[in-house]
């Protein structure tokens, strides 16, 4: 559905934008329960189903209505839901129905702005309402060494006799980010700390080239000290040659075990 030339040309005169109202148009013949228009081409649809609602991305190509994507609220209020699709001209896709967030979807281009592989979790629902209020999420970064088919080493403890398992696995610890809705870092800082509750560190994203760079300059950190790590337990297991792999005290807890009263 095009519209006329001469119509356009007046609507334009008269201050209108044609290309929205031609959306509007044809999504009103969809008879939808709510509309929230993103641009001139492109506006969320709410249609309801019974207690659930049904919130559809529309986007005008060629003078047709076309679906984009759609996402199912499973609840009458449903002002959360919306709240991540629309995702201030972005759209949120949910993992898994749970709170976090693997993509960030932007609707402009149907590409994704947050790179799958980067974050561990990204966080939508914070307690409080916090991410609401402040209209962003919580991204969480684990760095830790690369995996080695020989990180992982066991043996018999020779005083309790059962079996211990260790790794040489180094972790830098948990990295969390504020993501603005278009998936920017805020103020371009990462917090350090077992949680984000717990925060020890504050790094400062400018003295890096880009996130990548920083996450590669602490994982190289953690393999070089990883490797250190195998290093030191081999030469130790060496110069011991009792034949255990314990890289523990065994023998002197054995021997105190043993004195007599």
């Amino acid at each position: 559905m095009l519209l006329p030339k001469r119509l356009k040309r007046r609507m334009i005169k008269n201050g209108e934008n044609p290309t929205e109202k031609l959306l509007r148009k044809l999504i009103s013949l969809q008879f939808p329960e709510e509309v929230d228009v993103l641009d001139e081409k492109n506006a969320i649809v709410v249609f309801r189903d019974n207690e659930n609602a049904l919130l559809v991305h529309y986007r005008l190509l060629g003078g047709k209505l076309i679906k984009v994507s759609q996402k199912v609220s499973f609840s009458y209020d449903y002002f959360e839901d919306k709240f991540d699709f629309i995702n201030q001209l972005s759209l949120l896709k949910r993992a898994n129905n749970r709170e976090d967030f693997s993509l960030t979807y932007k609707y402009k281009n149907g590409s994704y702005i947050i790179k799958d592989g980067i974050w561990n979790t990204i966080t939508f629902e914070g307690k409080n309402g916090l991410f609401k209020k402040y209209r962003c999420a919580l991204g969480m970064i684990k760095i830790a060494s690369d995996y080695e088919n020989d990180d992982n080493y066991s043996f018999i403890n020779p005083v309790t006799e059962e079996k211990v398992t260790e790794t040489f696995e180094v972790n830098d610890g948990n990295y969390y980010a504020i993501l603005n809705l278009d998936g920017t870092i805020r103020g371009n800082k990462l917090f350090k700390g077992n949680s984000f509750s717990k925060v020890e560190e504050i790094i400062d994203l400018n003295d890096y080239e880009s996130l990548e760079t920083f996450i590669e300059e602490r994982k190289n950190i953690c393999n070089e000290i990883k490797q250190r790590n195998k290093q030191y337990y081999m030469e130790m297991i060496a110069e011991k040659n009792n034949g255990s792999n314990s890289p523990y005290l065994d023998s002197e807890v054995l021997r105190i075990l043993k004195m007599k009263k």
